[in-house]
């Protein structure tokens, strides 16, 4: 099952333009699957929380992760980056700019942190 899904391009976290980004949000928003986008640069915190987001996302197989250059996406400001927004049937549900304030220390989280945070936006 976990490999149809994959093949399908859900439960892992793959690399998206902005311009696919936004085809994949229209393609999946009849399929009752999420989009998680994760806008990144290559700072350490967006790093971090991308690899975190990477090991978790076999755990959420009605999920579409990518991770997309913040950069591309006109956000050149570092303070506000990493940044995730989640689709759910093609709306935006979650935005959350520096998502890693949403951790209690933003700069010391781990892999168990971004999995309960992934739960709490996801599996809603």
């Amino acid at each position: 099952l976990r490999r149809v899904a994959e093949k399908r391009g859900l439960g892992v976290l793959r690399d998206a333009t902005p311009e696919e980004y936004v085809d994949i949000v229209e393609q999946q928003a009849d399929s009752g699957n999420c989009v998680a986008a994760v806008l990144v640069d290559q700072g350490f915190l967006s790093q971090q929380f991308v690899s975190c987001v990477d090991a978790e996302a076999a755990n959420f197989g009605q999920t579409v992760f990518l991770r997309v250059s913040a950069d591309e996406c006109g956000f050149c400001d570092a303070d506000v980056i990493p940044i995730m927004l989640v689709y759910r049937n093609g709306q935006l549900k979650h935005n959350l700019v520096r998502v890693v304030d949403q951790f209690a220390d933003p700069r010391n989280f781990e892999q168990q942190d971004v999995g309960r945070l992934l739960k709490k936006l996801l599996l809603k």
